[in-house]
């Protein structure tokens, strides 16, 4: 359809923010939402595009993804960042955060510097101020970085490369926020760590999210922690201590948190379906981010791979090392939205909005994107029944849809 001043969808049953209305269209003019309701009046030569009943939700925002459709987002090589950007538009993805691993000091230096030039070939994206200026090509909008490690526990190395990981040093990471161009996001750290606390202060005062994971972390830790400024925990249950009812940790704590956003990897593999229905009826259903931990064989079936330098395999939707280890995962984001709602009851409509207003608003952009009402980006998914993805909008410009 093209950058098209004006885009009216109809016919479409509109999910957004836990709502659902049917019988709705959304009216669409230079890249940004006009009107969404039943009532939508069309106005003269706009473009129209028919959801035919299927479901119109916002498009979707994941936080924590290393890779897809054979790309890497920690990749030197700023095409394949752009690659998995592309591949995250045929999935719904209309935005996301490159998430790096536990690398060497140049290495890490590297694949940030990489995303922020991977940013620089989307200008204003990551803004919300590129209006209808998009092309296609340019896939979903990259939000920032994502720094998983190396920062972490060595006791909770979970598929990180155990000699990446390292003591927090300040000076490398004031080299690694320069080298990204200030543009990280999301920083994901072991609370336990000598200078940790100090840290997610420093950190949460210039309005980077802090996440804790990978971690032996205890609940007073975790307590801790949150006072300074954290505000995430890194997917929920994976590379944290296991639950003691003497001694719950940090898991047990982030659920009764009430500030604590939690990420969740809901394949059925990461987090078994009864902790899924667990941490839906405990925690805050606006605390839970849906999120991937997808790597670039994400989409490319099953097979052996080059995992972080290790040889992993991909078997039934599950990634593992030859010693068994979990080494991220090969699910998508509207697969997790619906398995979310299968496993746990949840109607689809709760559960998209784990995957776009809850992120949009641990991010801070949820004034700019998360739910459809008017003033906020044309960043629109079109899913059919079973949520997969038949067309996605980024700034009102049709980037992907699914041949009918």
């Amino acid at each position: 359809m093209g950058n098209m001043s004006s885009t009216l969808i109809v016919n479409c049953t509109l999910i957004s923010g836990g709502r659902r209305a049917g019988r709705a269209s959304v009216l669409v003019r230079n890249g940004v939402i006009v009107e969404a309701g039943e009532r939508v009046a069309p106005p003269v030569g706009a473009a129209v595009f028919d959801a035919a009943g299927l479901f119109v939700s916002p498009g979707l925002i994941d936080v924590h993804t290393h890779g897809a459709g054979g790309g890497w987002n920690f990749s030197t090589d700023v095409d394949e960042i752009l690659k998995v950007a592309r591949a995250m538009a045929r999935h719904g993805i209309t935005a996301f955060c490159p998430t790096t691993v536990s690398l060497p000091p140049n290495e890490t230096k590297k694949a940030v510097a990489a995303i922020r030039k991977a940013m620089e070939r989307q200008p204003g994206a990551a803004d919300f101020d590129d209006a209808a200026g998009r092309t296609p090509g340019e896939g979903a909008r990259i939000l920032g970085v994502n720094l998983e490690g190396p920062f972490i526990s060595p006791e909770k190395p979970g598929a990180h490369f155990p000699l990446n990981i390292r003591k927090i040093d300040r000076d490398e990471i004031a080299a690694i926020v320069e080298a990204a161009g200030g543009r990280i996001r999301i920083f994901t750290l072991a609370p336990e760590l000598d200078g940790a606390i100090e840290l997610i202060e420093t950190l949460s005062k210039r309005g980077t999210v802090v996440s804790l994971g990978h971690t032996n972390a205890a609940s007073a830790q975790t307590d801790e922690a949150a006072a300074r400024g954290a505000t995430l925990v890194t997917h929920l249950f994976n590379a944290t201590r296991k639950i003691h009812q003497r001694d719950p940790g940090l898991a047990v704590r982030a659920m009764l948190h009430p500030d604590l956003f939690v990420e969740l990897i809901a394949d059925g593999g990461h987090v078994h379906p009864d902790m899924l229905r667990l941490v839906a009826r405990v925690k805050s259903r606006d605390r839970i981010i849906l999120v991937t931990d997808s790597i670039a064989p994400a989409g490319e079936g099953d097979g052996k791979f080059i995992v972080w330098g290790r040889e992993a395999e991909v078997k039934n939707g599950a990634v593992t090392l030859p010693d068994g280890t979990i080494a991220g995962s090969v699910l998508t984001l509207e697969r997790a939205v619906m398995n979310m709602s299968r496993f746990t009851g949840l109607a689809i409509e709760e559960t998209a909005a784990m995957a776009s207003q809850n992120p949009a608003v641990l991010l801070k952009i949820d004034s700019k994107t998360g739910t459809i009402e008017p003033g906020k980006a044309a960043d629109i998914a079109v899913f059919d029944a079973d949520f997969t993805c038949f067309a996605t909008f980024i700034g009102g410009t049709l980037v992907y849809e699914k041949p009918r």
